[in-house]
């Protein structure tokens, strides 16, 4: 069934919003986003390609999944070259292919096919892809031993695969075997420590620490995703202060087993937008594996939870 008029216009107005979200990045930001499209683009016109030569029952449901993240990133990858002619030279020049879909026009292609699956048209996250192959306010430096062990070309090489994780819009999983693939630091690395260090755990480690240990991986990718969306949410945050000056931020844990005792401190903790949490404090995650999230909070909500808590509307 072909799809109507309406459903090939919000095709469209979401991929106009992808080019209008890589327009406004600052120069900076576009040189370390624009190689991490390609590779993207690259291995999800690959995917295509494979799931449609097979393409029934849940391959269909992928096909179209990675029909509309590559429709994305071709979008996005159009906007820098119209925004930067050099730039996108470059990028070709160093392999990266068209991804340019074969048959129908893409909007309609996609419309067509999102029917099927609810409509859904999913959206690659530029932002969050951006800070983290920019290391913008990454956790690892935070700590010296992780800062040793992923300094240099083995924390960009991380950078990038995450942010191209990302985009294909990947698992935890699926990153990790991403990370594994890259191997990882190599040679003497520290499990404990800096090497050199006294009381440092060192082990060496020819084919890469992701290689050997997935659940190194495994906590990089779930550590810096987190730390990602909680810089999102905070650039989110004072960019909505101008609307609402009121705004501040409040600490959100997971209660269960797993929640330490300083995440357990810090639930439900309210701070400025500008202001530390207790203990110098100023976003989550706090520690790798950290789960916590800082969200949006007023005041005024205040009422609201505890009347919800009495069982009682606020007004009353």
């Amino acid at each position: 069934m072909s799809p109507t008029p309406e459903e090939v216009a919000r095709v469209e107005a979401e991929l106009a919003a992808t080019s209008a979200e890589v327009a406004r990045l600052p120069r900076p930001a576009l040189e370390a986003l624009a190689p991490v499209l390609a590779q993207a683009q690259r291995e999800t016109a690959q995917g295509l390609r494979s799931w449609i030569e097979r393409a029934d029952g849940e391959s269909r449901y992928t096909a179209q999944s990675h029909r509309a993240v590559l429709a994305h990133l071709d979008r996005a990858i159009a906007t820098v070259a119209s925004l930067d002619p050099t730039l996108a030279e470059a990028l070709r020049r160093g392999g990266a292919a068209a991804g340019a879909m074969a048959g129908q026009h893409v909007s309609t292609e996609i419309a067509r096919y999102a029917q099927t699956f609810g409509g859904e048209v999913p959206r690659v996250p530029l932002n969050v892809a951006r800070i983290v192959a920019t290391g913008e306010r990454s956790l690892v430096p935070r700590f010296r031993s992780s800062a040793a062990r992923y300094a240099g070309n083995v924390g960009a090489d991380i950078r990038r695969e995450l942010a191209v994780g990302l985009l294909r819009r990947e698992s935890v999983d699926e990153m990790v075997a991403r990370l594994a693939r890259i191997g990882g630091p190599r040679g003497a690395v520290a499990l404990r420590g800096v090497v050199g260090d006294p009381g440092a755990v060192v082990e060496h480690i020819s084919e890469g620490l992701f290689a050997r240990y997935r659940a190194w991986g495994e906590r990089l990718v779930r550590t810096e995703l987190q730390q990602a969306y909680n810089v999102q949410v905070d650039a989110s945050l004072h960019e909505a202060r101008e609307a609402i000056p009121d705004l501040k931020r409040r600490w959100d844990a997971s209660g269960d087993l797993r929640l330490c005792p300083r995440c357990a401190e810090l639930h439900g903790s309210v701070a400025g937008l500008d202001e530390p949490f207790s203990g110098d404090v100023m976003s989550a995650p706090l520690h790798p594996h950290c789960r916590c999230r800082v969200g949006a909070w007023r005041d005024a909500w205040s009422s609201h939870f505890q009347a919800a808590a009495a069982g009682r509307s606020p007004a009353q």
